[in-house]
C-alpha cells in the first residue's frame, strides 16, 4: 500500500508520504537535486503539456541514476509510450481507466500504473489479476465518490471510506491518490493513513 499527494513543501508529511507529485518543468535543472533529496520515495514527475521526443533525451540519463521517478502523460499516446518505453523511461497515463476496453488498451503500451475509477472500481479483483498479468500498480482516488452518471445516487457511488482502507490495501488496491487543494490534502492523508475520521460526515 502506498500514498500519493502533490509536492507541497510547507507539508509536515514531506518525507512521510509514499509518492510524491511534481511538475515537470523543461529547463528546470534542480531534479537530479530533488530526486536525490526524495531518494526513499517514489516522485511521479507530471508533464502537464504535450510531450516533445527531446524530453527523452533530457531524462534518459536522470532515470538511470535515479529509479524513482516516474513520467505522468497528460493522454494516452501509443507514440510517446513506445519512445518511453525503448528509452526505458517509466510512465504513465494521467487518465482514469473506466472500462475494461479502456484498461486492456492502456495496459497493452505497459505503463507502471493504471488509475481505475467509476463503475470499474467495483471489479477491482478481477482488475488486480489483470495487473498481475501486465505488470501495472491500480491506483485509485480514496477520497473522490465516483460513478459513471451524474443522477447515480451518492450512496451508490464507489468511495473508499478511512475505516476500509486496509480491506483495499489487501491485494485490491496498490496506490491511493489523495485529490484535493493543496491545503487539505495533508489532513486527507492523515485521515486515509491512520484509517478513521472522528469528525462529523458531510
Amino acid at each position: 500500500m502506498a500514498f500519493c499527494a502533490r509536492f507541497d513543501s510547507r507539508s509536515r508529511y514531506l518525507y512521510d508520504i509514499d509518492e510524491l507529485i511534481i511538475p515537470f518543468h523543461e529547463k528546470k535543472d534542480s531534479l537530479p537535486e530533488f530526486l536525490q533529496a526524495h531518494s526513499k520515495q517514489r516522485i511521479i514527475i507530471d508533464v502537464k503539456e504535450n510531450w516533445k521526443d527531446f524530453y527523452g533525451k533530457i531524462l534518459q540519463p536522470i532515470f538511470k541514476i535515479y529509479p524513482n521517478a516516474v513520467i505522468r502523460l497528460p493522454e494516452i499516446d501509443a507514440h510517446i509510450a513506445n519512445h518511453l518505453t525503448e528509452l526505458e523511461i517509466p510512465f504513465f497515463f494521467n487518465i482514469v481507466a473506466i472500462d475494461w476496453e479502456m484498461l486492456y488498451y492502456m495496459a497493452s503500451l505497459k505503463p507502471t500504473d493504471i488509475y481505475i475509477g467509476e463503475q470499474l472500481c467495483f471489479e477491482l479483483k478481477d482488475v488486480q489479476k489483470a495487473a498481475a498479468k501486465w505488470n501495472f500498480r491500480v491506483r485509485v482516488y480514496p477520497n473522490i465518490a465516483q460513478c459513471s452518471s451524474q443522477e447515480t445516487d451518492s450512496l451508490k457511488r464507489f468511495f473508499i471510506r478511512p475505516e476500509d482502507i486496509t480491506h483495499y490495501s489487501n491485494g485490491l488496491v496498490d496506490v491511493f491518490e489523495i485529490v484535493s487543494d493543496i491545503d487539505h490534502q495533508a489532513i486527507l492523508y492523515k485521515i486515509y493513513k491512520q484509517g478513521y475520521w472522528a469528525g462529523p460526515i458531510k
